[in-house]
């Protein structure tokens, strides 16, 4: 279903209303808004989950117009509905889509709301990529088994490497940090920590070694190879080596590779 950016010209009543039907199509539900299961699940994808509860700045600072949180948006959309938007900051959702590249947003088979290119279509199936911080939406051409590249695209279920570690956090929050553009994990009574929890008790493959560098007042962590690449400088390594493509595999993760169009 097409959730196209606003015109400068288009009244935000009006684009709030064409919004809303959206919604009402895409939930099969006309009082989608009574439901906070359903609302939050809309929020997250609205936002393309840039809300305040799952960034590093709840430890430090409130809800805004800018990171809202999933009270505030619950609070947003039934005034939308009934007209009673207290102010044009409650217009603030679809609004990260103002400056966009058109969006359509979708129900996978599986139930979960997805952001996805504007000329996707069924059949179409979302894959994470080694090395890309975004899902992409595919389109499978079975006259020679290939794949047509449609574009990137946002699914909550996916957007941090749940398709190779699981969602399993080990008691550990998963947030987002905005000063150092990585995941960050919140448990009570720990300092923040920028090392994943899906990969405490994986060994570091024979040769490597984790340094952490300061960002921010904050310690993210990097990997360096004691022989590789040395002379010319290039041992140093931001990304894990444990998740590499065959150390995956030997992990038992079924990574597939594919010819791309």
């Amino acid at each position: 279903m097409d959730l196209p950016p606003t015109e400068s010209y288009e009244l935000v009543e009006d684009y709030i209303n064409n919004v809303l039907k959206v919604f009402r199509n895409l939930t099969g539900n006309g009082d989608f808004h009574r439901e906070d299961k359903c609302l939050d699940e809309l929020i997250v994808m609205m936002t393309l989950g840039n809300l305040w509860d799952d960034s590093t700045l709840r430890t430090d600072s409130t809800p805004s117009w800018i990171t809202i949180s999933l009270e505030i948006g619950r609070q947003m959309i039934p005034q939308w509905i009934t007209g009673n938007a207290i102010s044009y900051d409650y217009f603030s959702i679809p609004y990260s889509h103002r400056s966009a590249v058109a969006t359509a947003c979708t129900k996978t088979r599986h139930g979960a709301l997805a952001c996805v290119p504007l000329n996707s279509c069924d059949g179409d199936t979302i894959v994470t990529l080694l090395g890309l911080s975004s899902n992409w939406v595919l389109r499978p051409q079975p006259e020679d088994g290939s794949y047509n590249v449609v574009g990137p695209c946002y699914h909550p279920g996916f957007s941090d490497g749940q398709a190779l570690l699981g969602d399993d956090f080990r008691g550990w929050e998963k947030l987002w940090c905005i000063n150092t553009w990585t995941l960050a994990f919140w448990k009570e009574g720990e300092p923040l920590s920028f090392s994943d929890p899906r990969l405490d008790g994986v060994p570091l493959p024979v040769g490597y070694a984790k340094r952490a560098v300061k960002m921010d007042e904050k310690y993210v962590p990097y990997w360096i190879h004691k022989f590789e690449y040395e002379e010319y400088m290039e041992n140093e390594r931001v990304y894990d080596p444990r998740m590499s493509e065959h150390r995956l595999k030997d992990r038992g993760v079924p990574i597939q590779r594919l010819r791309l169009i």
